[in-house]
């Protein structure tokens, strides 16, 4: 398939709601078979929660990634992971409740 084609399909398909229960089984399943290290992990991320799902816009992953490599720590699963979380949570959507 065409990178057109692809970016037509990807355009009529509309993303899945975003829910907690989403980030958890994706940050879950990312943690368990996730392969490659901490940079690696955090391109996956925004490969999966920015372009296929588009559960975030490329600016709030990029402040995520940014807050998470100022915190000690893992930085690909741990901090992202919260931050992404409290983002739904702490928002008015009806998707995230």
């Amino acid at each position: 398939m065409s990178g057109l084609a692809r970016a037509e399909r990807a355009e009529l398909e509309a993303p899945a709601a975003r829910t907690m229960r989403g980030l958890f089984f994706y940050f879950l399943r990312l943690g368990s078979f996730g392969f490659g290290g901490p940079i690696a992990l955090a391109g996956y991320m925004r490969r999966d929660l920015v372009d296929e799902r588009g559960w975030y816009s490329d600016d709030e992953y990029q402040q995520g990634l940014a807050i998470a490599q100022t915190m000690p720590g893992p930085l690909a699963s741990a901090a992202p992971a919260g931050r992404y979380g409290w983002r739904c949570r702490s928002s008015c959507r009806p998707s995230c409740s």
